[in-house]
């Protein structure tokens, strides 16, 4: 991932990029000493990437520009000491954007979209980072950015860094969509990528060792199972603070076995359910495990495609339904 490359670079991140941090500090604390101006002109570029903004922040605040810096930048500067906790920064009150700023939002955006290529610059950076992601999830329920947050996850795994916080922000989107976008990843080279994309899809059909065709085999397997249960997909809330091991997101076998569609933040139906059909799921109730998810799998398969003999098949009895279900996927789950 790499959005540096599809922009035009601005003279501070042209340098940075060039010359590294340290010489970008260096260059832009004379130029702010000598012609705070031009300075600030640099600073306020369009084009100004988030990371360039970063690592000047405390030549900024040495130098007390806030007062010529853009509304982006003094946000992006109170977002970054609000999340990291940084009380040495002297933002005047009156440079600070309220809690409500319109700017917010669109500020939050720009760090994430323009720095996400950096992560791993230093540790409070990625809590930034982890930050802006939690905000625009949470409080603006923002999923255009579900791509980038991702693709981060992966890029800082194979950098061996830590990866629970960002993977809880993410399904706290509480969407589906999120298995597809991590789906992609079954089919890349690294081992590294197939070994978390499993873990996190908690697809037990998914083989360890794939390489080649196989890669592709186990993600359209995967896609398949993803395109069956989408509808009845819930959210669990699971997440590696709580086990080594989550469940995310899990299939309401009940919700399939009706085949009815669900609320995916929760297990609520998405419409109420008659008196057939809660006589259909206190026997649904009587049956094994094993048999719930055969009779679910059966009877959306029934129901997509012939539904008269799916209402026919949903008068039977418990047992004639599971003969018929075990005849049809010879046991298949």
């Amino acid at each position: 991932m790499n959005t540096t490359s599809l922009r035009k670079l601005s003279s501070l991140d042209q340098i940075r990029l060039d010359q590294g941090t340290e010489q970008l500090k260096r260059i832009f604390y004379r130029l702010g000493e000598t012609q705070k101006q031009q300075a600030t002109f640099y600073i306020n570029e369009g084009t100004l990437s988030f990371p360039s903004l970063f690592v000047l922040i405390p030549e900024i605040d040495a130098l007390n520009l806030y007062d010529k810096l853009n509304p982006r930048n003094i946000t992006a500067i109170k977002a970054c000491a609000k999340i990291a906790g940084n009380q040495a920064l002297h933002v005047p009150a009156e440079q600070s954007p309220s809690e409500n700023s319109d700017m917010l939002y669109p500020v939050l955006k720009w760090m994430l979209k323009t720095g996400a290529a950096e992560d791993g610059l230093c540790n409070e950076y990625d809590k930034v980072m982890d930050g802006a992601a939690s905000i625009l999830i949470k409080t603006y329920q923002d999923q255009t950015n579900l791509p980038i947050i991702v693709d981060l996850i992966f890029i800082r795994n194979r950098k061996g860094h830590l990866i629970h916080d960002l993977v809880w922000c993410l399904f706290q989107a509480r969407t589906p969509y999120t298995l597809n976008l991590i789906a992609g990843y079954l089919r890349s080279a690294d081992p590294q990528d197939t070994k978390l994309a499993r873990k996190l899809l908690h697809f037990a059909s998914v083989q360890e060792n794939a390489k080649g065709a196989a890669l592709h085999n186990q993600y359209e397997a995967y896609l398949s199972w993803l395109k069956e249960n989408y509808a009845f997909l819930y959210f669990t809330g699971e997440s590696f603070q709580c086990t080594s091991d989550p469940e995310p997101w899990s299939v309401d076998l009940d919700a399939k076995y009706l085949c009815k569609g669900r609320a995916p933040a929760d297990r609520n139906p998405l419409n109420p359910l008659t008196e057939f059909e809660q006589s259909c799921l206190h026997q649904f109730h009587e049956a094994g495990d094993e048999e719930k998810k055969l009779l679910s799998k059966y009877s959306n398969k029934m129901h997509n495609e012939n539904i008269e003999s799916w209402n026919k098949w949903m008068q039977y009895d418990l047992n004639t339904k599971i003969q018929i279900a075990k005849g049809s996927l010879g046991g298949a789950r």
